[in-house]
């Protein structure tokens, strides 16, 4: 997710951390949901589970595994 706008979004760091810890030890988190774990850390942060509306705004793409050709597509892993 974009951490950098106007300003530092703390709390999609620390998805964005959630995230890249499940992707490269999975056998480690097993039991973590990335984009559950978002909803907790923006419900803690802001007072409410953003995570979808967010990811609409995304195109579903938050918190998804992407690889990105030569010619710069976009396709899901």
């Amino acid at each position: 997710m974009p951490n950098n706008f106007y300003f530092e979004n703390h709390d999609a760091v620390l998805a964005n951390a959630w995230f890249v810890a499940k992707t490269m030890y999975p056998e480690q988190f097993t039991d973590i949901d990335p984009k559950k774990k978002s909803d907790e850390i923006f419900t803690f942060l802001v007072g409410k589970p953003v995570f979808e509306q967010l990811n609409a705004e995304l195109n579903n793409l938050a918190l998804e595994k992407l690889q990105i050709t030569p010619n710069e597509e976009v396709i899901r892993n």
